[in-house]
């Protein structure tokens, strides 16, 4: 693949995924607005907001096979028919029942999709631009998922309307996977391989899923609780979590490019180093402010950078041949992080309120330094280089422009 083909595909990969996520910042407050208006209890509520997540853990091992056996540009299009049917036929009917059905389907689509899209992106950046494109994909994904809102404040959250503006945007995001499929990367037809395998072949990149995970789901979840409980009125409390996505967003492509600079590793001890330092200043700064507005900001950047930071890793660490199964295990692994932090950080909330919250978002950035110190050392104690094997560009599987 040619310089130019290999930035037309990664443009059309980059704007599918913007598209896309745009269709979940859409989706997934009006389906909560809709069932409170219907009276719908909250623990209802809830459990169908966990349905993504639940059908990512019982539906990844399948993911692999399905993704090599069809390819980056057919899963994607399978995973965008499948989510926009889901959410479109939410209209059709009123039934819990159903909706949780329709949920599943709609969740399976969207795996499919985040799957491929991620794999396509890794398929085709290079040893050389790795960092900057993971970063172009994050940003543009959390922009896309920030302005879903906009969306539905011009669009209405009530009636049939948000339901299938989410569904065309889901469909207008094939578009340009569409006009791009002569440079569609492709993987070796197989079987996929073990999660497992997948797993011990990148472990800091997992790792660096999970805590990113863990975090982020708490800091959404519960920064403004925190806010709250500090003595913050209602609107500087969710201006806190603005300024936390404001800085996710810019900071994602600078911090790819010091990737790209000072290699992965560094950068994720960077970002958690960061992210500690974050956790001690909050406290400090008891006021609203422009301090306390920069400080979030630059500790949002660098908390969502740790998942910029894995995904670099991952494509640096495993072989094209694997990256399916790899990609799948990462998500896998986040959507864990996500499950377990909100309720471990309610919990030391009201141990140590406010600042248990802070606690738990700490833990995993403070095993991060140390456990890339344990995996150094262990390569070097069998001789293998310390930094990440870019095994692909040697390997006869690698990507090249489908026929």
């Amino acid at each position: 693949m040619n310089a130019w083909d290999g930035r037309r595909s990664l443009l059309a990969v980059l704007g599918s995924a913007t598209v896309a996520g745009l269709s979940v910042g859409v989706i997934a407050p009006v389906i909560t607005l809709s069932l409170e208006r219907r009276g719908v209890d909250a623990f209802l509520i809830g459990l169908l907001a966990a349905t993504p997540p639940v059908t990512t853990f019982v539906t990844g091992p399948l993911m692999p096979r399905v993704i090599a056996r069809l390819g980056t540009l057919p899963s994607i299009f399978l995973g965008v028919l499948l989510a926009a049917a889901g959410i479109a036929a939410l209209t059709l009917t009123d039934d819990l029942v159903l909706w949780f059905v329709l949920r599943v389907v709609a969740a399976v689509g969207f795996t499919i999709n985040w799957i491929a899209s991620e794999v396509w992106i890794n398929a085709v950046a290079t040893p050389k631009n790795r960092g900057v494109v993971t970063g172009a994909y994050g940003a543009l994904l959390s922009g896309g998922l920030a302005c879903g809102p906009l969306v539905v404040h011009a669009v209405g959250s009530t009636g049939d309307t948000p339901f299938l503006v989410g569904a065309s945007l889901l469909l207008v995001s094939a578009a340009p996977i569409l006009i791009a499929r002569g440079v569609a990367p492709e993987l070796p037809r197989g079987h996929g391989t073990a999660l497992v395998r997948a797993v011990r072949e990148a472990p800091l990149a997992m790792g660096a899923a999970a805590a990113n995970g863990l975090t982020f789901a708490v800091v959404f979840a519960l920064l403004p609780l925190y806010g709250l409980r500090s003595g913050f009125g209602e609107h500087d409390a969710v201006l806190m979590l603005t300024a936390v996505m404001a800085g996710n967003i810019l900071m994602q492509v600078p911090i790819g490019r010091l990737i790209d600079r000072l290699t992965a590793p560094r950068m994720l001890v960077l970002c958690a180093a960061m992210g500690l330092a974050g956790c001690a200043l909050l406290p400090a700064l008891g006021a609203p402010g422009p301090l306390l507005w920069l400080l979030l900001a630059v500790w949002g950047g660098f908390i969502g950078g740790i998942y910029t930071v894995g995904l670099t890793m991952l494509g640096q660490a495993v072989p094209l041949a694997r990256l399916a199964s790899a990609n799948t295990a990462f998500i896998m692994v986040f959507e864990a992080g996500s499950l377990t932090g909100p309720p471990l950080a309610g919990v030391a909330m009201d141990l140590w309120n406010p600042y248990g919250m802070l606690l738990v978002v700490a833990a995993p950035l403070a095993v991060l330094p140390p456990a890339l110190a344990l995996a150094g050392a262990l390569r070097g104690r069998h001789g293998e280089a310390c930094g990440p094997r870019h095994g692909r560009e040697g390997d006869p599987g690698g990507a090249a422009p489908a026929a």
